[in-house]
């Protein structure tokens, strides 16, 4: 099996070995890199990966944020579609490894660490996490994207026009069907006696790169 490769380059250069570790233990194809503006070593590191007749692709981060680098794989995870993709999450700072993480579990993409010279397989998802938003889920996680401080059900009820039983079930699901609550995405508060509904960080990630 082929594999493309997506790691995380920065100026540290402890974790710079850790950036090669996957290509003794897997067939590597081709090595998409993700580095911010300023890194100035992509030229030395392409040549490396070069030397074992394994193909660059370099993307830019805009910064080093959460979001910057979960957009960035969510975005591969689009266009690589039919490439076998593994992420490595050894590479780089802790910031950027669970953002890292992160964007591989919801993809479902395989992903692994680095311990010293050991490579750990980390657990992700089989299947993308997009897989398990309906097209009536998603408009709800878009209301909430933009209710910055929550919004009460009653009144999301009346935004996106749903019935309060449909409107439960897309939230809390049932034994059978996860909903949004279930799924990680949005919490739900008591706030003067109404029941508040806003979307967390995992969930904004997810809209904001869908």
């Amino acid at each position: 099996m082929k594999y493309t490769l997506i790691a995380i380059v920065n100026d540290d250069k402890e974790k710079r070995a850790a950036l090669y570790a996957g290509v003794r233990d897997f067939s590597i194809e081709q090595v998409i890199l993700l580095a911010p503006p300023e890194f100035h070593e992509m030229k030395a590191i392409e040549a490396d990966f070069h030397k074992f007749h394994i193909s660059t692709k370099q993307i830019l981060l805009q910064g080093n944020s959460w979001e910057d680098v979960f957009s960035a794989i969510n975005e591969i995870a689009k266009k690589e579609k039919g490439r076998v993709l593994l992420v490595n999450v050894g590479s780089c700072d802790a910031n950027a490894k669970c953002a890292a993480t992160c964007a591989a579990f919801v993809n479902g993409i395989k992903a692994f660490d680095v311990m010293g010279t050991d490579i750990m397989m980390l657990p992700v998802l089989k299947f993308s996490y997009y897989s398990l938003l309906n097209e009536a889920k998603k408009p709800l996680l878009k209301t909430l994207l933009h209710s910055s401080d929550g919004i009460a059900l009653q009144e999301l009820a009346k935004k996106t026009k749903m019935s309060a039983p449909l409107l439960s079930y897309h939230i809390h699901g049932t034994q059978k069907v996860d909903g949004l609550k279930q799924l990680g995405l949005v919490e739900i508060e008591e706030q003067d006696g109404k029941s508040v509904i806003q979307i967390n960080m995992l969930g904004k990630l997810l809209m904001k790169a869908h």
